[in-house]
């Protein structure tokens, strides 16, 4: 089994969320994108920040997993992504056939649910996910680190790319 997260894995969609927090005049924290909503942000800002994000996906790219995760099938996709935030990007990309989502997950819930899968391959950006993952045992973990780091570097796009694909492994 392939489990992914989202944002970070499959999507680059930091921009458009730091961009719609902004909008709603939150200024979120350098790492906000590895952490939940909840330990920085109020619910009125984060809902105020749902109902901005479809104007700020203009910055949202797939990265090179969510092809190989698209071809591969059956994959599941995992996310703490909120049904307001799925939906502007469904809209817009209509890139979800073929993969199975779970949305809205925070992180114990997500070990539960790899707990009662068992085993398989996970895939995502966060350290601290991963080696809660790998606590479970049964499943292999790949801390994706992507080649869209931030602040952008000046470096061969091409060759980071192709390498960290093949970094991943195959179940």
């Amino acid at each position: 089994m392939l489990v992914f997260d989202l944002d970070g894995v499959l999507l680059d969609t930091r921009s458009a969320n730091l961009a719609a927090y902004q909008a709603v005049g939150v200024t979120p924290p350098e790492d906000f994108h590895q952490r939940p909503w909840e330990e920085w942000c109020s619910p009125g800002h984060h809902d105020a920040k749902n109902r901005v994000f479809p104007q700020c996906l203009d910055s949202v790219k797939t990265l090179p997993l969510f092809e190989y995760a698209w071809c591969r099938g059956g994959a599941m996709v995992v996310s703490s992504i909120s049904n307001e935030a799925f939906g502007a990007l469904e809209a817009k990309f209509r890139l979800w056939r073929g993969l199975n989502l779970v949305l809205g997950l925070r992180l114990h819930e997500r070990l539960a649910l790899l707990r009662q899968w068992g085993s398989g391959v996970y895939y995502d950006d966060s350290r601290q996910t991963c080696d809660e993952v790998a606590k479970l045992g049964g499943w292999q973990v790949c801390h994706v680190q992507s080649p869209f780091s931030y602040p952008p570097q000046a470096t061969d796009h091409d060759s980071k790319v192709r390498s960290m694909i093949k970094a991943f492994p195959s179940p």
